[in-house]
């Protein structure tokens, strides 16, 4: 999960806005004032969602944005009802991409994305992952495919809920 739409707000009814808007992959739902794990340090700040947009490796930033297109443009419509629920802080689409051994690392977005993002009401996260140590891959699996954080850097637990 390289790509990843986060809806979130304090007093968001994450329940009654999936009913509603029935966007395909939705992985994780959070509560206000719940916890996910009796290990987690404190209850969640916010109820939210968080939908795969693209599975692609975080290496591949130009099959992240190709499949973001197309997500969405095939659910404009519940994308516009979601970012225009109230009580939504806000909806962003959260690209995953690996650290390149680079003096400076530069991605590029191109106009039509940015342009749907904008017309969505949708805010754009690049968040970057450090690369992985050769011996800390594991054969068959992908770079960075199960690190996925629990929120959004920046963005506290309003994006990706607590821990």
């Amino acid at each position: 999960m390289s790509c990843v739409l986060r809806a979130a707000g304090t007093d968001f009814d994450v329940d009654g806005s999936i009913a509603r808007v029935q966007l395909p992959d939705i992985f994780r739902i959070y509560r206000k004032g719940t916890r996910d794990r009796p290990s987690q340090p404190r209850p969640h700040e916010a109820s939210g969602l968080n939908v795969v947009v693209s599975d692609a490796e975080f290496t591949e930033v130009d099959r992240q944005i190709e499949e973001a297109l197309h997500y969405l443009e095939v659910h404009t419509d519940a994308l516009r009802l979601l970012a225009g629920f109230p009580r939504v802080l806000g909806v962003v689409l959260d690209f995953g991409i690996e650290d390149r051994d680079v003096g400076a690392q530069a991605d590029y977005f191109p106009p039509d994305l940015l342009r749907a993002l904008g017309d969505l009401n949708i805010g754009l996260v690049v968040s970057r992952y450090p690369r992985p140590d050769e011996e800390d891959q594991v054969p068959g699996q992908g770079t960075l495919a199960s690190s996925l954080p629990g929120r959004a850097a920046g963005y506290g637990s309003a994006w990706a809920g607590s821990g």
